[in-house]
């Protein structure tokens, strides 16, 4: 909302607001709690002028310390003890670590260090003397970041090795001797009461360099579950992106409508590809110069730099009315444009710093304006999303506050909750949308069911209707039947054959007829009864029936014991066939007539007439010849089959 040129907040619901914030107080001193605990109560020592002082650390009570402080250093040279016993030059003063990079530090001498060279840095560690020490107190080094390639290692004071070097990559006077990794390793060692840590760096591919964490030394077993539970934290927060983009990309191959799980499902992924490439998880199965610099414009570009705009797809996705449209692809265009920078230019760029600053900045000007969207939202129909969106932000915002300040060196270091805070947002909306989602589900299911009811009451008055229709064929067929054999009567044949009389007339094709009766019947009934003779006309009908086969064939009963077939487009030929079926089904049903005169079963006459029937020509003319074929088999003593022509 713009007035003047400035932004006008709207007035928020109080109640709103008190939610908003109970959420964002409850999730921020979580967060805090969380910090200051692992901070601890007693103030860990610092080297100073290269000598860190444990004699007063209690490693069983106070646990692994990080070795913060004045580090000696040795610039543009990779010593080892003995080296630096017969390298009469002396150190170049003392290092601070931590510290963000190499670049910009000031040597005794007046020389500005750059972001590329090598160094060694060295620090003398003081112990209590103990005569005798378990296993269980065996000392181990783990988890130094430099984002630079590093070796360090452990001797007393003769130079001679205590245990294992920590070796991250291979460092290097040159760039083609120099091999960059980012991982993490613990080793561990056998210490007396005084011994020295060194630790030799190289960069020729970073724009960033040095000791940016300092060492952490304890027992090897605290060391060593304290990595082991970092990794299983980090794969937990990585199998939970994964599975929750997974979990979005398929709801939106479902729906492709929902943008908003696309850009959270892609936000996911690049926050898990975030977390495994800073973390040095991809360097366990790769280690060259080629990977890492894959890695490191990965990590800027794709997981970082595009984070951005991916992000503001999302909230567009989400609150479509609340960003103007303007400069919403300025900052989409402005994310863009970085990440292609930072994937084209080479590593070692001097212009990387830069860049960096100037992202950060605009990243904290883009926090800003996506707290003042989700702030808006609140008043629309998304006040749930922008409930959880706005805490989610809040926290980043402090998180992010809390990161620089320890990185600065206002704050104590203890770890990173930006990573946490990304988490925590991205698992609320995560969240949300799958609400929504069930939401959305709902209503679609509630429409379904309301569509489901009026389409049964539409399907209800058409079964209705159909039924009516039903009863209406029914009725019909009904007056078209003879009740007695179940098929045509002759008022159906009748209809039937003046019908078919005319198609056949305009197609040029022949019709044909029979007449058939049932010899002796009279006799027959005398003999068995009516209802004999009525299961007999039975009988007799279905046999005729199922000879007349051809759907356009009509079998019908004539009237009494006579029957007759209707054949449209058969000749005579064909029709002939169809009595001979009919006499072969007849005698084989072999239905008993004692009283007839040719046979000791029921036999049939049939008069067959064929016409190929003209525009005037009536049914009266075909079903006079078949009579007249009827009358003819009769004579001729029946149970045969006699035929004429029109």
């Amino acid at each position: 909302m713009l007035k003047n040129g400035f932004f006008i907040f709207p007035l928020i619901n109080p109640t709103i607001m008190k939610q908003v914030f109970k959420r964002i107080l409850l999730v921020v001193l979580f967060l805090f709690a969380a910090n200051s605990s692992l901070a601890g109560e007693v103030k860990p020592p610092v080297a100073v002028h290269g000598v860190l002082d444990l004699r007063q650390w209690d490693f069983t009570k106070d646990g692994p310390i990080l070795l913060n402080g004045e580090w000696e250093l040795y610039w543009e040279r990779l010593l080892d003890a003995p080296d630096m016993a017969s390298d009469q030059r002396g150190s170049n003063g003392f290092y601070p670590v931590p510290r963000k990079t190499w670049e910009g530090f000031q040597l005794p001498d007046g020389r500005v260090l750059g972001a590329t060279g090598y160094a060694t840095f060295r620090l003398k560690i003081l112990l209590p003397k103990q005569k005798k020490r378990s296993l269980k107190e065996i000392l181990a080094i783990g988890r130094t970041f430099a984002n630079s390639n590093q070796i360090l290692k452990v001797v007393d004071n003769q130079g001679i090795p205590l245990g294992p070097s920590v070796i991250k990559g291979r460092v290097g006077k040159e760039p083609g001797s120099s091999i960059p990794v980012w991982t993490h390793k613990v080793e561990p060692f056998v210490h007396a009461h005084e011994f020295y840590l060194i630790w030799q760096i190289s960069n020729f591919h970073s724009f960033r360099a040095g000791p940016q964490v300092a060492p952490t030394m304890g027992y090897y077993g605290q060391v060593r579950d304290e990595y082991f539970l970092k990794i299983a934290q980090d794969f937990f927060i990585i199998g939970l992106l994964a599975i929750m983009a997974a979990y979005h990309l398929i709801i939106f191959m479902l729906n492709r409508s929902d943008r908003a799980s696309l850009w959270l499902g892609l936000y996911c992924l690049q926050i898990a590809g975030f977390s495994a490439t800073v973390n040095g998880y991809l360097n366990y199965f790769v280690e060259n110069t080629l990977f890492w610099e894959l890695q490191f414009k990965a990590y800027y570009a794709l997981f970082i730099n595009l984070a951005v705009p991916v992000f503001l797809m999302f909230i567009r996705s989400v609150f479509p009315g609340q960003i103007k449209e303007k400069l919403f692809w300025i900052l989409v265009y402005h994310g863009v444009a970085v990440a292609i920078v930072r994937l084209v230019a080479p590593v070692t760029w001097t212009g990387y710093a830069f860049v960096h600053a100037y992202f950060l900045l605009s990243l904290l000007v883009l926090l800003m304006y996506q707290i003042y969207v989700v702030y808006i939202a609140l008043r629309t129909p998304f006040r749930r999303q922008a409930q959880a969106m706005l805490t989610g932000l809040v926290v980043l915002t402090i998180a992010s506050v809390n990161d620089a300040l320890m990185v600065a060196g206002f704050l104590p270091y203890t770890f990173f909750l930006i990573p946490g805070a990304l988490f925590v947002l991205i698992l609320s909306q995560a969240l949300t949308v799958a609400v929504n989602n069930q939401e959305t589900y709902q209503a679609k299911i509630k429409a379904e069911q309301q569509a489901l009811i009026a389409e049964r009451n539409s399907l209800e008055n058409l079964l209705a209707l159909q039924k009516a229709e039903n009863e209406k064929a029914h009725f019909s067929r009904m007056a078209n039947m003879d009740a007695l054999t179940q098929i045509a009567n002759r008022r159906h044949f009748d209809h039937y054959l003046a019908t078919e009389l005319k198609r056949c007339s305009r197609s040029g094709q022949p019709i044909s007829l029979v007449m058939i009766d049932i010899d002796f019947f009279k006799q027959f009934n005398d003999a068995y009864g009516h209802q004999g003779g009525d299961e007999c006309l039975q009988k007799v009908a279905r046999i005729i029936a199922d000879g007349a086969h051809r759907q356009t064939d009509v079998a019908a009963r004539y009237g009494g014991e006579e029957f007759a077939v209707i054949a449209p487009e058969t000749t005579l030929e064909g029709m002939m066939q169809i009595c001979e079926l009919i006499r072969s089904a007849l005698k084989a049903a072999a239905i008993p007539h004692k009283q007839s005169k040719i046979a000791d079963i029921v036999t049939l006459s049939m008069g067959v007439a064929c016409q190929h029937p003209d525009q005037d020509d009536t049914p009266d003319l075909l079903v006079q010849k078949a009579d007249e074929a009827l009358y003819r088999a009769k004579s001729a003593g029946r149970n045969r089959v006699e035929t004429t022509e029109c």
